[in-house]
């Protein structure tokens, strides 16, 4: 994990160096038994305005939770067989297309898609060695993403697409 550091302020700026237009703060209690660890949120277009947001989270437990009206209220998600995976990413792309990644050992740690709003979700990628622990998951777009995992026998396994590249 000790490789993971330098890489952390660069995935943090990925995620974080979109500029907003309004800032704000809300403290809200989820009344949900996990931690969550996961954020992202997309726009989406709105007849009443020129867009919303949709705001999709995870965390432990399998808990995924979406919002349409910019957290006034959540929906909670499932994917099926995952209450017990550890959400550890997740990348929203509008209020019905979304990834989310989950870690741990072997195959609890996976990527998962949904294109219909978090109703199903679909594995797109997971690793049955015992080494293999996903990391991080960043998106470019719907079609272009890639996950980062732990160093299995001295390289780090970088999944882009369904194709994999190894390098050390």
């Amino acid at each position: 994990m000790r490789f993971m550091r330098p890489f952390l302020p660069f995935l943090f700026s990925l995620f974080f160096g979109v500029s907003v237009q309004a800032q704000w703060w809300k403290v809200q209690t989820s009344g949900l038994d996990t931690n969550l660890r996961g954020v992202s949120v997309a726009r989406v277009s709105h007849a009443k305005s020129n867009f919303a947001l949709a705001v999709w989270a995870s965390g432990s437990n399998g808990v995924i939770l979406k919002s349409t009206d910019e957290g006034k209220t959540w929906q909670r998600l499932h994917v099926t067989g995952g209450e017990g995976l550890d959400f550890r990413g997740i990348i929203a792309f509008n209020a019905s297309t979304a990834y989310v990644m989950s870690s741990g050992e072997g195959e609890k740690s996976g990527i998962y898609k949904t294109t219909d709003g978090g109703e199903t979700w679909t594995l797109q990628y997971t690793d049955k060695r015992k080494e293999f622990f996903l990391d991080s998951i960043a998106c470019l777009s719907e079609t272009h993403c890639f996950a980062l995992s732990d160093p299995i026998d001295g390289r780090f396994l970088i999944s882009a697409q369904r194709r994999c590249v190894c390098r050390k």
